[in-house]
């Protein structure tokens, strides 16, 4: 085992060897000086109470909620991105490759830095001396297994551009200005997204390869529409025809004998 918690082996460059070691170096240097306090005054706080929750605090400053809010929804298109990566069906290696690239870039260079921001920010009058911090809300009740390749590329690819917008709006805040890295990088990573939806939306000049093997050509010509009345017409011609003839047979074995008149 190379991670996970209480791994044995060669366990130190593990998440579990990781989390020691941050434990020991703040022993440490609480035990050098008995008033380091390496946190911020964190307040577990949300934007909206989820409906499992019976209670608990809600942001009153404004612009500290729209900020957690953009945290949130970046973490919602996080995990439609990932989930995608893991259950998917007809993207090529390329494809997923982005998925992959996308996902850890939202966790990387998206929302550590931005949860950082918001532990600077203030909860409100309630809660004086007290910031905010990432709550990792679900703000809507969502599946982020989408079936379809299709739709799952294009609510990805809208939700990434909408959270861009509302990053870059922010960056123009007093104190916000380090989202104008971050809306950069998802510009970036939104462009990436649409690269794959314009590929797929040009015919193809081949079939194109998938992990499930090469996609069915597109069909170049539409068979000729029939009218559905001419269909049924064509359909009932033999029954038709059937009948006509069963009734000639029944006019002949009602007739009477022909009477022939004998001449001697």
């Amino acid at each position: 085992m190379e991670q996970g918690e209480g791994a044995r082996g060669d366990w130190v460059k593990s998440h579990f060897g990781t989390f020691t070691g941050i434990l020991e170096d703040f022993l440490a240097m609480q035990a050098a000086d008995a008033g380091f306090d390496p946190a911020r005054p964190v307040e577990p706080a949300y934007v909206r109470l989820p409906p499992d929750v019976d209670s608990g605090t809600l942001i009153e400053d404004l612009l500290t909620a729209r900020v957690a809010d953009l945290c949130n929804g970046l973490y919602e298109v996080m995990l439609q991105v990932l989930s995608r990566y893991y259950v998917h069906e007809g993207e090529t290696p390329a494809e997923l490759e982005t998925l992959a690239r996308t996902a850890k870039h939202l966790m990387n260079w998206v929302l550590r830095p931005l949860g950082s921001v918001l532990t600077t920010l203030p909860v409100g009058p309630s809660c004086p001396g007290r910031t905010a911090g990432p709550a990792l809300e679900i703000t809507r009740a969502a599946s982020f297994v989408l079936p379809h390749r299709e739709p799952a590329w294009k609510i990805i690819s809208e939700r990434l551009d909408a959270l861009t917008e509302t990053c870059g709006a922010l960056a123009h805040e007093p104190g916000l200005a380090a989202l104008g890295d971050l809306a950069a990088k998802l510009r970036s990573m939104t462009g990436d997204i649409r690269t794959h939806l314009d590929e797929r939306a040009s015919p193809p000049s081949g079939p194109v390869a998938t992990c499930n093997g090469p996609l069915p050509m597109r069909q170049t010509s539409a068979p000729p529409a029939v009218c559905p009345a001419a269909r049924r017409k064509s359909k009932l011609q033999p029954l038709n025809q059937e009948a006509a003839a069963n009734r000639r047979v029944n006019d002949l074995q009602r007739r009477p004998p022909a009477v022939t008149e004998r001449r001697d």
